[in-house]
């Protein structure tokens, strides 16, 4: 292509465009290569290449260990070291999230499994839980026993015995729904003896959960128990909780015990829940028995959710106890719900609540003040003797030197129109003072000899407030000195002032004292329906008498009429032939009455003896008076008569 050249092509010239002698030729060869550009963007992966030669690597050796190849020389490592599919050496490794690597054997020891010390060759299971506690106790620190779920047959006692004080045992089993331990020996079922060390906190202690014990001894064996704690303390330090929970046992025996917690020192320390036991019937057994030392007190046992079924007692406490808490407490056809009979070492501070209570309840303490049994609390509790559990002649409920009981909103039912005579609420003892009772309701004593309340004659100030009796023979037996019952009704809802007998009863019958706090101006309020005594402010009314008034030799009565015209009558009786009545005014007070007052007649044969001062009339003067005249009589004129200290004389 010609190339036409333009004056532009030349600026700053005259000459104009060349002449064609002067335009370029063709184009000359090229430059040699410019610098290399920047990389350019990845190729496609090219076809995989042939596979290469396998190389002399040698087997990893077969001595049972783990090996991992080492770098690339074919060598081989041991990282895993096994003997006979048996870890030989630690394999240590750090949780996620902790801190501390620890070894796998380390953490296997942290709780003992059962299964994992009863051997082939065993017959039962009683040497794999001494070989199991054996070896916790090696390990010389609290240690959990736990058993798996199962059936385990012993035919020996577990025996859990620390030998220093930082040892301890839980024997825990995986529930008592799926775990059951069947004692078939004539032997006790699981004894713990912790030592005990006033140096320590952590005394030898023992806990269990989890499991149902079957004491399933033969026909004829003796006295066992199902699980025995002794000496759980650490002197005169803070002791550790010992923990029951979640346990069941069962016997088809009747004379054994199946918890029996003996607290030979102080202070002791233990949560008892969630506890059943159940006997075959209630001719004999314990569910739980909990004593105190000799000398020291034990105490900071505390009972909740349990039950106990059949046996003779449900709970049984002995001698030096103190702070002890039952709460949700079932007792079922036993013969004693509780039964606490010391004669020296005080019971301290009990407290009963929300409690069903089937059988006899007894608390009885010595004599002396250091005996006694003092501040017992029941709250919200149901004492029941439904179904003839209390015998004959015998008292439902019974407190026997106990000072400061309490028993608050709790009701009393007794075992109805059987044969049984017995005593609903039997209050006694010395001892026994500062009680109330209040809130409570007392029912079902129907027999002959039934009775709701009885007070002894040594109790005093025990006070009643808010209690019903319903549904009974005979009312209130009261001996004491200084005993009150405010708002207290029977079973008319009438309200009850302190007397014994039943509502169709005279007081003519009572045997105690009539309390004088009974005649104060706040007795308006009170009504004994017992003798249909009413007091109010203005007098003293009787609707049925007779209100027999006692004294030490003359006495009074106060009978009200039984028929329409009849006036009531005030009638003195004693032991003297002749006994009059006395109005005493105060001051210059006059003996009044805004009627006709009525005065006996006599013939003048009949006249008494007569003294000084006192006046009368005759019926039978023969003429009209002569003034200061003896009377004579066999007429007919009736003339005034008074005494001037010589004889009658006529005025």
């Amino acid at each position: 292509m010609a190339y036409r050249l333009a004056y532009s092509d030349y600026p700053g010239t005259a000459e104009g465009p060349p002449d064609p002698a002067r335009w370029v030729g063709p184009s000359g060869p090229p430059g040699p290569p410019g610098a290399q550009g920047p990389t350019g963007p990845q190729g496609a992966t090219g076809p995989q290449g042939a596979s290469g030669v396998v190389g002399s690597m040698p087997e990893a050796p077969t001595d049972g260990t783990v090996y991992g190849r080492r770098g690339s020389t074919g060598t081989w490592l041991g990282v895993l070291p096994l003997s006979g599919g048996t870890m030989s050496g630690p394999l240590n490794y750090t949780a996620t999230g902790g801190t501390v690597s620890r070894s796998a054997q380390a953490r296997a020891a942290d709780s003992l499994n059962l299964l994992e010390y009863i051997l082939p060759a065993d017959t039962d299971a009683t040497a794999g839980f001494n070989r199991a506690i054996a070896a916790a106790l090696a390990l010389s620190r609290p240690v959990e026993i736990y058993i798996p779920a199962g059936a385990y047959t012993i035919s020996g006692t577990i025996n859990i015995t620390p030998t220093a004080a930082i040892q301890g045992i839980y024997l825990r089993g995986a529930g008592s729904g799926c775990v059951t331990i069947i004692q078939t020996a004539d032997a006790d079922g699981i004894v713990a003896l912790p030592i005990v060390d006033t140096s320590r906190y952590n005394s030898g202690i023992f806990s269990a959960s989890g499991f149902k014990l079957v004491m399933a001894a033969p026909a004829g064996s003796t006295t066992r128990n199902g699980l025995t704690v002794n000496s759980m303390s650490v002197g005169g330090s803070q002791p550790i909780p010992n923990i029951y929970h979640d346990l069941v046992f069962a016997s088809g025996a009747t004379s054994w015990w199946a918890i029996s917690l003996n607290l030979s020192q102080a202070p002791s320390s233990a949560f008892i829940s969630n506890i059943s036991t159940t006997y075959a019937n209630k001719n004999g057994g314990v569910s739980l028995f909990i004593s105190g030392g000799a000398s020291s007190y034990s105490a900071g046992i505390s009972v909740r959710d349990t039950s106990f079924i059949g046996g003779n007692i449900g709970v049984q406490l002995g001698n030096f106890l103190q702070g002890l808490i039952f709460d949700n407490i079932n007792t079922i056809n036993t013969n004693y719900a509780f039964s606490s009979v010391t004669t020296a070492g005080l019971q301290l501070e009990y407290k009963i609540s929300n409690s069903y209570l089937y059988g006899r309840t007894l608390f009885q303490g010595g004599v002396s003040p250091n005996g006694a049994q003092q501040s017992l609390k029941f709250v919200n509790c149901y004492f029941d003797a439904l179904g003839n559990s209390v015998p004959d002649g015998a008292n439902h409920v019974s407190f026997i030197n106990v000072p400061g009981l309490l028993i608050v909103n709790s009701v009393f039912n007794g075992p109805g129109s059987n044969t049984n005579s017995n005593t609903g609420l039997y209050i006694a003892g010395p001892q026994t003072y500062s009680t109330n009772i209040i809130g409570a309701e007392i029912s079902g004593y129907l027999n002959a000899g039934g009775r709701t309340i009885h007070l002894g004659p040594d109790t005093k100030d025990i006070n009643f407030v808010g209690t019903n009796l319903l549904n009974y023979t005979n009312g209130i037996l009261d001996e004491g000195t200084n005993n009150t019952f405010m708002s207290t009704k029977d079973a008319g809802g009438s309200y009850v002032s302190g007397f014994n007998g039943a509502p169709t009863t005279p007081l003519s019958t009572v045997t105690g004292t009539l309390r004088a706090a009974a005649f104060t101006a706040t007795l308006a309020t009170l009504t004994n329906t017992f003798a249909g005594l009413v007091s109010a402010n203005k007098g003293l009314n009787v609707a049925g008498g007779p209100v027999n008034i006692s004294g030490t030799v003359n006495n009074i009565a106060v009978s009200g009429s039984g028929a329409s015209g009849n006036p009531p009558t005030v009638t003195a009786f004693g032991a003297d032939t002749d006994i009059g009545l006395t109005f005493n005014t105060k001051g210059a007070g006059i003996v009044f009455t805004n009627n006709v007052l009525k005065i006996r007649g006599y013939t003048v044969a009949t006249l008494p003896a007569g003294a000084e001062g006192q006046r009368t009339y005759v019926t039978d003067n023969t003429a009209s008076p002569v003034w200061n005249a003896a009377p004579t009589g066999g007429g007919s004129t009736r003339v005034k008569v008074w005494h001037d200290g010589t004889g009658w004389k006529t005025y």
